[in-house]
């Protein structure tokens, strides 16, 4: 047998009493969760059913005011207007060509106040049906009419049967939207009805901006199904809920506000809320997980009384966190009553434990800064870091320093520039006020160490608390490297040969080398906005270059097009020559900055034009060759086809020009060919295309001119050439063929029938105009 020594029993027993203790403890601590979550559950559905009542209150009050608005567009700009009601009148007995001319009538005068009440009250739909229930008129889709609604839109055919106003939730043909239909009378005679409806978007607006919440709308893919007009369906889109779907419009305008993707968080809810909305019961489930409130409000169609559609509300959870907030700390409270007693002593201890620790860390990382820190409190240095005395080597202790100075302003260098904080002779604390009432802007400081010079980043941050009132800490970093390596890099910047330049995210100029600046002749970037609102406003107007209209996006605009073509023309205001300019623009994500750099490219730009006009000019006469001539007749078969604009063709040629080269030569034949695209050239407009077609034949777009005008004209050109007298004292005479587009057309088709046109000229004598169908 083992005898226990007193200690070790009273160990034992002590080590017995903490068990029992904790198995108590324990056990009272499950029955207090227990308890407290049974009343927070019963506490929770409460809210969640007052909550539930709360928004049907909102939305019921949102509705009765826009069946108000229903009232007073049915009582001021429909009840009233004789016009209309003489319209609908009229339709009772009219046939159906009598009907489309009575509905563009009414159409037509309520267009103007349609459009009004769409912008001043936000309407959806203004619909007006005949008594037999017949679509007469959609304002709103005025190209769908005649559609009998008897069971499609029941509160038409109630109203029609009735001659009773209703309202409520309903889908149509082409809209879904809380509809107010009201029987029309002129005296006794009953005259059908019209509906005034408004979109769900707008009661979801109204609920946001009244009480913050997040919302959407959808409607049964089984009611679009049945209703909606077959090209009328892209209207709706599917949405997490199954068997529900979401009104583009309503989900397009909501997007604009907030993020309306998940309208539901999980699988569990979707399916619950779709489950629930058909038994027309407004409720609130709580969503732990995002803390916030779902509410489920199902619309009712007022004939049938289905529920078709529903609100979905989402609002933060606010009273619910706060029923939670309890139960914690209910839970939490009764928990530490228990554990009070053998608690105090230990939370004592290690709260002066965790103090100690803490202060010798914040102690070992103010000492292990390279950054001079210093502490000031009322004015006076209190306490710095061991940087400040690596810094001031010749003070081996705060008392040391304060002995001699009572401030470390005594040591700034004077820097002359607006950015650095110099001694203050008479105020040896105004440099503090300054940097504090201006902490936007990144002051420096200047000391002397031996006989180095040391450049400091310096900010005050101010201590908030109450035992260290007027309190601050002073940071000095020293940046003479990094100012050094940027005084380097500005070199090489400034030494490039390109232009460049940084702009923040509103184009602005925030940096600007001297290449630029020499450029314009302006010293600094606040002299180029005295002669320009832009970069873009630099850009002259050139139809081969790149310019913009819009001086707040021009370089999203430039950056879309093709890198090759990213070509400006600037003028050198040195010598006022016109350069050309390649920009080549990045963006920088994460600080929302473009840098661009302007290469000249003017020789290349003269270059690429000399090559282009080479492409398209005839060598030897100096007008347009086939190849441009292809390209500009299918540019304005393109017009035309577009803009129902005509245009004429006329192909001609030399008459018997192998004598004049049988006879003088081909050299001479030349200058004959070159003398004759001249004085064409001399005898047409600037907007009408002369062409060498190939040997003497020439051929001549006349723009956007009917057949009439541009046959004077070619016989003004064949008299011209018929009176002139080229070289060699030669005369001659030209055949014309001219015709002009039809709808049929292509540039085969067109060239084709102007040369049957010259053809005939030919054979009939030569030197006439021939027009060809």
């Amino acid at each position: 047998m083992v005898l226990l020594s007193s200690s070790s029993f009273k160990e034992a027993s002590m080590k017995n009493a903490k068990i029992v203790f904790f198995i108590i403890f324990f056990i009272a601590c499950a029955f207090i969760i227990i308890f407290f979550n049974f009343k927070k559950n019963i506490t929770i559905q409460s809210v969640l059913e007052n909550h539930s009542q709360n928004i049907k209150e909102q939305f019921d009050s949102k509705y009765k005011k826009y069946k108000q608005f229903s009232l007073h567009i049915l009582q001021e700009y429909i009840q009233n207007d004789s016009e209309i009601l003489r319209i609908l009148y009229e339709v009772q007995s009219a046939s159906n060509k009598q009907k489309d001319a009575l509905r563009l009538n009414l159409y037509n005068y309520l267009k103007v106040k349609y459009t009004k009440l769409k912008n001043v009250l936000s309407i959806r739909q203004l619909h007006f049906h005949l008594p037999d229930n017949e679509s007469f008129l959609r304002m709103h889709k005025p190209s769908k009419y005649g559609d009998n609604l008897t069971f499609v839109r029941e509160s038409v055919a109630y109203v029609n049967k009735f001659k009773k106003p209703i309202d409520g939730f309903e889908e149509g043909r082409i809209f879904n939207g809380f509809r107010f239909v009201y029987p029309l009378f002129l005296g006794d005679i009953y005259l059908g009805s019209v509906e005034v409806s408004f979109s769900a978007y707008d009661m979801i607006n109204d609920l946001i901006a009244d009480y913050s919440f997040f919302a959407n709308f959808i409607i049964s893919n089984k009611i679009i199904e049945q209703k909606i007009f077959e090209d009328q369906k892209s209207n709706y889109t599917q949405s997490p809920i199954p068997g529900y779907s979401y009104d583009k419009e309503v989900l397009e305008n909501l997007q604009v506000k907030f993020d309306v993707k998940q309208i539901a968080p999980n699988e569990r809810i979707k399916q619950l809320v779709a489950d629930s909305i058909p038994t027309g019961r407004v409720f609130s489930i709580y969503n732990k997980d995002k803390e916030e409130i779902i509410t489920v409000l199902p619309q009712e169609n007022p004939i049938n009384h289905n529920f078709v559609a529903a609100f979905i509300i989402k609002s933060k959870a606010h009273s619910i966190k706060d029923v939670i907030s309890n139960f914690y700390f209910l839970v939490f409270f009764s928990t530490i009553l228990l554990f009070l007693v053998i608690l105090i002593f230990y939370i004592k201890q290690e709260t002066d434990e965790k103090i100690k620790r803490q202060n010798e860390r914040m102690k070992a990382i103010f000492n292990s800064q390279s950054i001079i820190t210093i502490l000031v409190e009322n004015e006076e240095m209190k306490s710095v870091n061991s940087a400040f005395f690596d810094f001031f080597t010749t003070f081996q202790s705060l008392k040391d320093f304060k002995e001699s100075h009572k401030n470390i302003n005594d040591f700034f260098e004077d820097i002359e520039k607006e950015d650095y904080i110099t001694k203050d002779l008479n105020d040896k604390h105004s440099w503090i006020n300054k940097i504090l009432q201006n902490p936007q802007t990144n002051y420096k400081v200047c000391m002397k160490k031996d006989t180095q010079l040391h450049h400091f980043a310096i900010k005050i941050e101010p201590i908030k608390s109450k035992n260290l009132k007027n309190s601050f800490v002073i940071s000095l970093l020293d940046i003479t490297k990094e100012l050094s390596i940027h005084e380097n890099l500005q070199n090489i910047i400034n030494a490039q040969n390109k232009m460049l330049i940084i702009l923040d995210s509103n184009l602005k100029l925030t940096y600007a080398n001297n290449k630029f600046l020499d450029n314009f002749l302006v010293d600094n970037i606040q002299e180029f906005y005295t002669h320009f609102k832009s970069i873009n406003e630099t850009f002259l107007k050139t139809p081969q270059y790149f310019f913009s209209p819009n001086d707040s996006s021009w370089i999203e605009e430039l950056s879309l097009i093709d890198s090759k073509e990213r070509i400006v023309s600037i003028i050198d205001k040195n010598d006022n020559s016109i350069k050309a300019y390649l920009i080549t623009p990045t963006y920088l994500k994460d600080s929302n900055t473009w840098i661009c750099s302007f290469t000249e490219y003017t020789k290349l730009a003269l270059e690429k034009q000399h090559l282009s006009k080479k492409a398209y000019i005839d060598e030897l006469t100096q007008v347009a060759n086939r190849a441009k001539f292809n390209l500009e007749i299918q540019k304005e078969l393109d017009f035309f086809k577009q803009y129902e604009s005509t245009f004429s063709l006329a192909l001609f040629d030399i008459d018997f020009f192998k004598r004049i080269n049988d006879t003088y030569g081909h050299s001479i034949g030349d200058i004959i060919l070159q003398e004759l695209a001249l004085l064409v050239s001399e005898n047409i407009r600037n907007t009408d295309i002369l062409a060498r077609w190939g040997g003497e034949e020439f051929v001549i777009i006349f723009h956007q001119t009917a057949i009439q005008p541009s046959f004077f004209i070619a016989e003004e050109l064949r008299k011209k050439i018929q009176n002139h007298t080229f070289h060699k004292e030669i005369k001659l005479t030209c055949s014309f063929g001219l015709t002009h587009t039809k709808d049929t057309d292509d540039a085969q088709s067109l060239f084709k029938r102007v040369d049957k046109a010259l053809y005939d000229a030919k054979q009939k004598g030569r030197n006439q105009v021939k027009v060809e169908g």
